[in-house]
């Protein structure tokens, strides 16, 4: 009985782990690999080719082609950073989305803000609050909503009135639950 439990456990110890060619690293140059671990390694921020040159201690001129083979073998993709208006090139692995740091978020639209969907948006939620006279967050999304006037989030809807407040276009208020604000909740803010 022992001397088959110390065989098995041989057998065990002498067995290898095959290598996983399915993997997209398996078969990368070694420069490639080096390349493709620095990019995922910074998830859904993206990394900057010129920190990708500093980083990966690489003649730059490989780097340059080994980010072109990953984009080619869809391992990596570009992605325009907001920051710098899209001239520094900046690369992520093609499992993540970029954050909204990078982007911009909502408000932006390949790269460029998205001042026409602003407009609408705004023009939309004064023309509720003027037709509701008092209106809470949930009120206009719920109004926008059901008509299909604009698609957007509350949260869309939170920003563009707090920069409508500070524009003195609306004022912010917390309802009382009397006369206009009967309808609202004590102390929910309105506009």
């Amino acid at each position: 009985m022992l001397t088959k439990m110390s065989r098995s456990r041989e057998a065990a110890a002498m067995k290898r782990k095959r290598p996983d060619l399915d993997s997209p690293i398996q078969g990368l140059p070694d420069a490639e690999r080096v390349v493709l671990s620095l990019v995922k390694n910074k998830k859904n921020l993206g990394i900057w080719v010129a920190e990708v040159k500093k980083e990966a201690n690489l003649p730059p001129t490989l780097v340059d082609k080994s980010l072109t083979a990953l984009v080619k073998k869809k391992l990596i993709k570009q992605v325009v950073n907001i920051q710098n208006k899209g001239k520094k090139k900046h690369y992520m692995t093609v499992e993540f989305e970029p954050s909204e740091e990078l982007t911009g978020g909502s408000w932006y639209s390949e790269g460029n803000l998205d001042k026409e969907f602003i407009t609408v948006l705004r023009d939309a939620c004064l023309k509720v609050i003027e037709l509701l006279k008092v209106a809470t967050v949930e009120g206009i999304h719920n109004f926008l909503k059901k008509r299909k006037v604009v698609e957007c989030t509350s949260q869309q809807i939170v920003e563009i009135l707090n920069s409508m407040v500070l524009d003195n276009a609306i004022i912010e208020v917390k309802s009382t639950g009397l006369g206009e604000y009967h309808s609202i909740p004590v102390r929910l803010v309105c506009y």
